[in-house]
């Protein structure tokens, strides 16, 4: 029995989009206090990158650091341009756009390509440190996709306590809950992830929530030669059920 092992997932970061906590942060802020941590997404023609960038604003100028990039700039009331150096100082892109209800905007130029961009504030961890979630799902998802939108947002070093069903979409109690093919529990949003970051997530405890398994009665066709396959014979009344010590599971 495929358990709650492959049972979680986590989703990684909406590109573009902007959660309700950091927008109700970001708005209350001027619309000149852009220095700090920001979340980049770059929409090019073909293409989506995210990046974490920190500017800092003193006499209308912008400096800051996106990567292994410097950014120089400046701001005049909302109207913001930016511009992204090389080592040697060489501009590589230029963006300009506006700083507008706490948040940034507006279109680039990045060696020829036009691209549009956009930037939000991460959302700030709440205070008390690492938090431990109860989560009981309601439903199950089938795929693994940015689409669905998340069951549970989690900052780093929280905890998860949750289950699963099984690789048919049946649950603790026998109860069938979904389509079978392995039905997923999530997904978890995890704040401040962005494409490309390497997630580590530690299993504090994993166990079986029921008394029994089930397992596949058939052999898979590829498995063995077709005549083999096609003079088996099957047994009969035969149960692919398990009897499971759930205490000492």
């Amino acid at each position: 029995m495929r358990r709650t092992l492959f049972s979680l997932f986590v989703s990684m970061l909406w590109l573009g989009s902007l959660t309700t906590g950091a927008l109700a942060q970001a708005a209350g802020a001027k619309v000149g206090d852009i220095s700090g941590a920001w979340i980049l997404i770059e929409l090019f023609p073909d293409e989506t990158h995210a990046h974490r960038m920190s500017l800092q604003v003193a006499d209308n100028k912008i400096t800051g650091q996106s990567g292994q990039s410097k950014i120089e700039g400046t701001i005049e009331g909302s109207a913001i341009t930016l511009k992204w150096l090389t080592p040697d100082g060489r501009v590589d892109a230029t963006y300009t756009g506006k700083a507008q209800d706490g948040a940034l905007k507006g279109e680039g130029d990045w060696g020829g390509i036009k691209l549009q961009w956009n930037a939000r504030r991460p959302a700030a961890r709440p205070e008390g440190g690492p938090r431990t979630h109860t989560f009981t799902p309601t439903e199950f998802h089938r795929a693994f996709s940015h689409a669905i939108p998340p069951a549970l947002r989690i900052f780093p070093g929280d905890n998860v306590k949750t289950k699963s069903v099984d690789a048919g979409g049946t649950d603790e109690n026998s109860v069938r809950r979904s389509m079978g093919g392995n039905p997923l529990t999530g997904p978890f949003y995890v704040e401040g992830a962005i494409p490309g970051d390497t997630l580590v997530i530690k299993l504090n405890r994993v166990r079986t929530n029921r008394d029994w398994a089930g397992s596949g009665q058939s052999v898979v066709g590829n498995a063995l030669a077709p005549g083999y396959l096609m003079n088996l014979r099957r047994a009969q009344n035969f149960s692919s059920r398990w009897k499971l010590d759930k205490e000492r599971a």
